[in-house]
This record gives structure tokens, C-alpha cells and sequence, in this order.
């Protein structure tokens, strides 16, 4: 008679597992507490680096978005500011036609390329200013033009920017550079208008240069 043993797998053993093919016990395959807190600390570490990296990246491309739109702010007060300022004039024996400063940035002068209420261009006095923003660290650039020899009227100013953290003049005479400029003192007009213009676009400042050259410089 042939007796056939079947062994039935341990209970007991909580760490233990029968294995039916080989017909005997073996340990279970799990992790250590140790290896689990190590396991955790390891990818705690990888995904704090890709969330930083991710970080830079997203602030990055914030800046270069705010740039760009400082870029494109200036660019378009300077293309105005260039065609106005390259056509500006100065008139004998006409004392409203003048080049000038004031304070707080303030540039007065007369120009030919602006157009008047009925779309003709004519004799402009152009005059640009800056002016504190309500509430705010940034500054207003305003802009106002009527016609030379108009009757004066209330003027109406409108606003360019207010972007505007920082606006300086400067002004060549063909040998040096000046900080202000009075043509009633110097009868005559400055061959280049330089402008350093600082915008704040979401937080971010940026510096931009540039320079006019007056095509009627030296002539009336």
C-alpha cells in the first residue's frame, strides 16, 4: 500500500509562505521600515529638485514675458518720439517756436510731423511730461500738442505710459552732452536727443537707451 504524506503549510509563521510546487516554506518578500523610510527620503529629494526645476523655469518665462512687454512699450514711445522729434523746427522771430526743459522731465518743442484736428499736418508745439501715478511707485508720461500760434486753451493730456519708473534727457551740441536745453538761450536746436527710459512691467524693470538726430539742426 502506497501512503501518500501531505504536508499543509504553517499557520502560525506570519512572515512565512507555503510555495505549492516546491513543497517547502519560504520568507516572505516585503521591505523593511528602514528601507521604506529610505525609499521615501529618496523620492521626496528627486521630486523637490524637478519642483524647483519647474519653479525656474515658470519664473523665467514670467521675466522674459514682462521684459518683452517693456520692450514693446518703449518701442512704441520712441518710434512716436522719433518722428516728432526728427522733425522738429525752430523759427526766427517766432518766440513760441522753442526747444526746451523744464523740470521733471517736461521737453517742449515744435514739431512738423504732427497732425492737426483736421488731419493736416501743421505747425505743432508738442509738449511731454511726467507726473507722480495715484498710489504708485511708477510714473505717468503724458503727452499734449496744439497748433503754433493757436489760441491757448485748457490743455488736454493724455497719457503715454504709466510704466514709467525713471526718464532723463540729455542733449548734444555737436561737443558735448547737456542735461537741459533752452533755445531761447542757445538759439538753436541739439543735433541729438538722447532718452534713458526705466519701465516696470509685473515687478520687472527695464533699461532702455536711445537717441534722436534732429534733421533741422543748425538750420531756421
Amino acid at each position: 500500500m502506497i501512503h501518500s504524506s501531505i504536508t499543509k503549510p504553517p499557520t502560525a509563521a506570519r512572515c512565512r509562505r507555503w510555495h505549492p510546487y516546491k513543497n517547502s516554506l519560504q520568507r516572505c518578500a516585503g521591505f523593511t521600515l528602514i528601507e521604506i523610510l529610505v525609499a521615501v527620503t529618496i523620492s521626496s529629494l528627486v521630486l523637490t529638485g524637478v519642483y524647483g526645476v519647474f519653479a525656474r523655469v515658470s519664473t523665467t518665462e514670467q521675466e522674459i514675458r514682462a521684459r518683452a512687454e517693456c520692450y514693446h512699450h518703449a518701442r512704441s514711445i520712441f518710434n512716436r518720439l522719433g518722428k516728432e522729434l526728427g522733425a522738429a523746427v525752430l523759427l526766427d522771430g517766432v518766440p513760441e517756436s522753442e526747444f526746451k526743459t523744464t523740470e521733471h522731465g517736461a521737453l517742449t518743442f515744435t514739431s512738423t510731423s504732427v497732425p492737426g484736428a483736421d488731419g493736416n499736418v501743421s505747425l505743432q508745439q508738442v509738449h511731454y511730461r511726467v507726473q507722480a501715478a495715484d498710489e504708485s511707485e511708477t510714473l505717468k508720461l503724458q503727452r499734449y500738442s496744439s497748433a503754433l500760434l493757436a489760441r491757448q486753451n485748457e490743455p488736454q493730456w493724455r497719457r503715454l505710459s504709466s510704466k514709467v519708473v525713471e526718464l532723463q534727457w540729455r542733449f548734444h551740441d555737436g561737443i558735448e552732452w547737456k542735461d537741459s536745453w533752452d533755445s531761447h538761450v542757445r538759439n538753436a536746436l541739439p543735433q541729438t536727443v538722447e532718452l534713458r527710459l526705466i519701465l516696470s512691467c509685473t515687478g520687472h524693470r527695464v533699461e532702455s537707451v536711445t537717441a534722436f538726430d534732429l534733421l533741422m539742426a543748425g538750420r531756421s
